[in-house]
């Protein structure tokens, strides 16, 4: 019989600040360092498609 997936809440803390980032689903020998970064690619980039610059001065 195969073990069940692991599904695991995601957070990241910065200070006071704690948002959840999604979740992490592991299958039975899965390393977590691999699929951490794979979440945290998948963040990266969708801030880096939804990010707008914004100046010194406080524009765009």
């Amino acid at each position: 019989m195969t073990a069940p997936a692991l599904t695991l809440p995601v957070q990241i803390t910065v200070g006071d600040y704690t948002v959840e980032v999604g979740t992490l689903t592991l299958a039975a020998g899965e390393q977590v360092g691999q699929s951490l970064a794979a979440l945290f690619r998948q963040i990266a980039e969708a801030y880096e498609a939804t990010v707008e610059e914004v100046t010194g001065d406080g524009t765009a």
